[in-house]
């Protein structure tokens, strides 16, 4: 797929230094891209469970949007403090797909390999106005683009689409047909290219975009879990718990009582 067209729809920038934190844990999902780079001390990163990895003292981390991030903070032994600083991105490709759902990203970039990116953090953080944000955005997006693997079906026009429409309507009532209209495909064959191309069938990955709104309003809302189960889609809240259950071992409600903090 060429690339012909790159949007970053929303930046935020912010930092931490503490030395309370060390040890710890934080279990959370963003609606943003993450690139996260320890200062002093050292990130311990887990993504949707796999064994954590450590950046290092000057590595950092890089988190995709709606991923379960299993986050340790270690302090530096020399100073007893933990400073980082972060960028959250929203970054659109060819004006409707996402960055980070059409490139995997390594999970840490060690310090050796951390130069370029520490240009742009450096840039962002000092940054005072919305264009040296903006420069040392994009140059945080060059570092991504060229670090990350290119996903095949993003190569497919019909298939980007249909993950794209998928993430702005999860809310209301889809069906694979409609989802075939969309990519230009009769629904047996739509069927078979998806599932090829992504892994999992149309309506898995459906599914599991909604259970991952879900636990971003479970985290950071007051909504119910009958109300959560509504906007994501779901009239059934039982039938929302159920397949919560299955995708993560707990009920919604386990789920927000372990993982709910606030910073």
């Amino acid at each position: 797929m060429d690339i012909y067209d790159i949007t970053i729809g929303y930046l935020e920038t912010g930092n931490l230094c503490s030395g309370q934190v060390d040890g710890l844990r934080h279990v959370k999902q963003l609606p943003y891209l993450s690139v996260v780079r320890a200062t002093q001390g050292e990130y311990l990163i887990g993504l949707d469970g796999d064994e954590l990895s450590s950046t290092g003292e000057g590595g950092l981390f890089i988190a995709p949007a709606e991923v379960m991030q299993t986050i340790v903070h270690k302090v530096s032994p020399k100073t007893r403090y933990m400073c980082a600083d972060w960028a959250y991105l929203d970054v659109t490709v060819n004006g409707f797909l996402r960055l980070d759902h059409i490139f995997r990203f390594p999970k840490v970039i060690s310090p050796q390999k951390a130069e370029k990116w520490n240009t742009a953090l450096d840039g962002l953080a000092s940054a005072d106005n919305v264009c040296d944000q903006k420069i040392y955005g994009y140059m945080l997006t060059k570092q991504l683009i060229q670090c990350g693997t290119f996903l095949e079906y993003a190569n497919h026009e019909g298939i980007g689409k249909v993950c794209s429409y998928i993430h702005r309507n999860y809310s209301q009532n889809i069906t694979v047909g409609e989802l075939a209209e969309i990519a230009c495909m009769s629904v047996s064959n739509f069927h078979a290219v998806f599932k090829k191309l992504v892994g999992i069938s149309p309506t898995a990955y459906l599914i599991n975009y909604r259970i991952s709104v879900a636990t971003q309003l479970l985290l950071y809302s007051k909504f119910s879990i009958g109300e959560i189960a509504a906007k994501i889609g779901i009239g059934d809240a039982y039938y929302f718990s159920r397949i919560f259950r299955n995708k993560y071992g707990i009920s919604p409600r386990e789920y927000r009582q372990q993982n709910r903090y606030s910073d």
